[in-house]
């Protein structure tokens, strides 16, 4: 019986697994970046949100308004 295809070169690529290894790889690294990008928005607000309490007690403990200088300029009329 004549065969219409052949097999060997498709079973071949179907076991050749010398790519699987540079995905696996880049998935890894797309995976720490990821984990990365997250832990970094998150501490950046949390960093920023502990730096605005920490200037904000320090303002009111010297006695100092919470107002920026431009909302009490006055200007002359």
């Amino acid at each position: 019986m004549t065969r219409l295809f052949n097999i060997s070169p498709l079973s071949a690529f179907a076991k050749d697994e010398s790519g699987a290894t540079a995905i696996e790889y880049g998935l890894f690294a797309a995976l720490i970046a990821a984990v990365i990008v997250g832990s970094v928005a998150t501490l950046g607000t949390d960093t920023n949100s502990g730096f605005q309490t920490v200037s904000t007690a320090m303002q009111n403990a010297n006695g100092e308004s919470t107002t920026t200088e431009e909302e009490t300029t006055v200007v002359p009329q």
